[in-house]
């Protein structure tokens, strides 16, 4: 079955539950101050429609109502999940380049000068990384760790950690395309 919106319940509709909407929002720690805050909340309204057209009964009774309501908080909140990843994985893909070059001698790119690396800040570059490759340069680059003593303080393989370490040297050779292809020599 499919519920039509139509235009003079619209109004109605969404004072009512345009709440959902704005909880789900404060739930993931967004608020207003945020860059794309307008941007989420007609994400949850557009999901919010979604879950009315897509519930599969009509919304005339309380008990219909309160079911109507849970089911779009879940829907409503599923969506902005989904962006809130999309965003932090495009985030993750697009992070800085260590500053500090010590340890990353084994990180080096072909035609990539490790004195361009060395204007970057390390810090901003292990918080863009996935926790294990995060382990791995803590403590190969800045405790100074062997890949075995990598493998045995986190009680796995050295292949685990050697995808681990081959995991950040492509994310570096990435970022080193783009900056280069940006102009940035």
């Amino acid at each position: 079955m499919t519920n039509i919106l139509t235009e003079e319940f619209a109004a109605d509709f969404f004072e009512v539950h345009d709440s959902i909407v704005f909880g789900i929002l404060k739930r993931c720690s967004l608020s207003y101050n945020d860059r794309d805050y307008d941007d989420f909340i007609q994400i949850g309204r557009l999901a919010l429609l979604k879950a009315y057209e897509t519930f599969p009964q009509e919304v005339m009774t309380d008990e219909q109502f309160y079911q109507f309501t849970g089911f779009a908080y879940r829907k409503v909140y599923w969506t902005i999940l989904d962006h809130l990843r999309k965003e932090a994985k495009r985030k993750n893909e697009a992070c800085s380049l260590p500053e500090e070059t010590e340890g990353l001698k084994e990180f080096s790119c072909e035609g990539f000068e490790l004195d361009w690396i060395e204007t970057y800040s390390l810090n901003e570059f292990i918080q863009c990384l996935p926790e294990n490759e995060r382990r791995y340069i803590e403590e190969r680059v800045l405790n100074g760790l062997s890949i075995t003593a990598i493998a045995e303080k986190y009680q796995t393989s050295r292949k685990t950690v050697y995808t681990w370490r081959d995991k950040v040297k492509a994310r570096l050779q990435t970022q080193a395309l783009i900056e280069n292809k940006g102009g940035i020599n």
